[in-house]
């Protein structure tokens, strides 16, 4: 157990996290989701190891992590899976409990002090304020929104505890655990995976090992030596997923002097490293197609951890424009802001669509603005089809949060012209 951040802390506090790390060895003892990569406590120790790699700029500031931030942190970190063994939870139906495993976590460590003769018996000190931080930073290492008010920092003792900061990095952490300790393609072949968490598991297996030195975070691959063809085939997949997790997180981050960065990838060519299976592979250039006519229409652009639900890809949703914009015709984004051209998606051009600030300055009259607006909303209902469609290529739960992001905005956008349609008709 020993590593940068347990070193912070005193003997009791050190002796307390053995005993949440050996309580949630108990709970993992017998895994409920035979399908998932792992979850147990090597899992979180090694969450843990790359926690000390994020924060390791960070605790030589003045904006260091206290004990008691540490303490939480870790046992968090111990904890935050456990949701996933509720069997009770949900009919015992797992896809409800996988998705729902970040509030079940949390009311599990509740249920500790408020329900003790039903609730798995954890070592955790009967102190309002911990057992609050530990429960929370747990439920946030995934969908939840983490401007919420529950994650304000607040006082404890003589010391400040960063919530909203805390549950970011373990995010962060869980989102880095990706090499081929998850996996074990022997038990697979046991298994009747559908192709969609192969693909998962083979991504993981392709991983050799992800190290964090002097703030730079450093993805290794090792790829079949006949198959050089897979770093622009797995590479893309992976650190995708893991951009798009620390652009989202990015803000609370620099606050706080978290100031990693994701380096180059280092690629490694094996000859006992297996390919991928065919139905796999043409599953992986499908997701690699998305993702790059996605990306080539999306500019980058920050999000607020306001917005942050958890899935493979968090990022924030984007104008669905060219990237590079044509000078004749005007078009604007999601908030109103002029941007360029048209908009076009996958090769599919329309007309120009009428630029807001036209329409807000009167220059069109009623007839001619309600034609534009109708226009738009063609557009906007053709944009939806589209991403739709590319949704579909995902299974269930699979689908990257920027298409869903996407997705999102253009139905907002949909209601909103079908209600200023409305109101220039009535």
């Amino acid at each position: 157990m020993n590593g940068t951040l347990m070193n912070t802390l005193d003997a009791d506090r050190r002796r307390a996290l053995e005993n949440v790390r050996e309580a949630a060895a108990r709970i993992w003892s017998r895994p409920l989701h035979r399908y998932y990569t792992d979850h147990t406590v090597d899992h979180s120790q090694r969450v843990i190891t790359l926690l000390d790699g994020l924060t390791a700029g960070m605790m030589t500031t003045d904006k260091r992590l206290c004990p008691t931030e540490v303490f939480c942190l870790l046992a968090a970190t111990y904890l935050h899976d456990i949701g996933m063994q509720n069997e009770k939870f949900a009919g015992g139906r797992l896809d409800e409990i996988r998705a729902h495993h970040n509030e079940q976590t949390a009311e599990m460590i509740y249920a500790v002090f408020e329900d003790p003769a039903h609730a798995f018996v954890m070592p955790l000190a009967r102190d309002p304020g911990l057992v609050e931080a530990v429960a929370l930073v747990a439920k946030g290492h995934r969908q939840v929104d983490l401007n919420a008010a529950e994650y304000e920092p607040f006082v404890h003792g003589g010391e400040t505890v960063r919530l909203r900061l805390l549950a970011a990095l373990l995010r962060f952490g869980d989102e880095l655990d990706i090499d081929h300790r998850r996996v074990d393609l022997e038990q697979m072949k046991l298994l009747a995976l559908p192709v969609d968490s192969q693909l998962h598991w083979w991504k993981c297996h392709y991983v050799s090992g992800v190290s964090i030195a002097d703030e730079y975070i450093r993805v290794s691959y090792r790829f079949p030596q006949k198959r050089p063809d897979y770093e622009g085939l797995i590479v893309p997949l992976v650190e995708g997923e893991v951009r798009a997790k620390h652009t989202a997180l990015e803000e609370v981050f620099r606050a706080h002097a978290v100031k990693v960065a994701l380096g180059r990838p280092q690629v490694r060519l094996m000859r006992l490293v297996q390919p991928l299976p065919p139905e796999v592979e043409a599953l992986a250039r499908q997701r690699v197609e998305v993702e790059g006519k996605s990306s080539a229409r999306s500019p980058d652009r920050r999000q607020s951890p306001a917005t942050l639900p958890h899935s493979p890809t968090d990022q924030a949703p984007a104008p669905l424009t060219p990237s590079v914009p044509s000078a004749s015709t005007t078009v604007f984004d999601q908030r109103e802001q002029i941007v360029g051209a048209q908009i076009n998606i996958a090769g599919d051009a329309t007309g120009p669509l009428l630029a807001t600030e036209d329409r807000k300055k009167g220059a069109f009259g009623p007839e001619d603005e309600c034609v534009a607006l109708q226009r738009e909303l063609d557009q906007r209902k053709r944009n939806l089809h589209k991403l739709r469609e590319q949704a579909a290529v995902y299974a269930t739960g699979e689908t990257p949060l920027r298409l869903l992001n996407q997705i999102e905005a253009e139905e907002k956008e949909i209601r909103r012209i079908e209600g200023e349609l409305e109101n220039l008709r009535d």
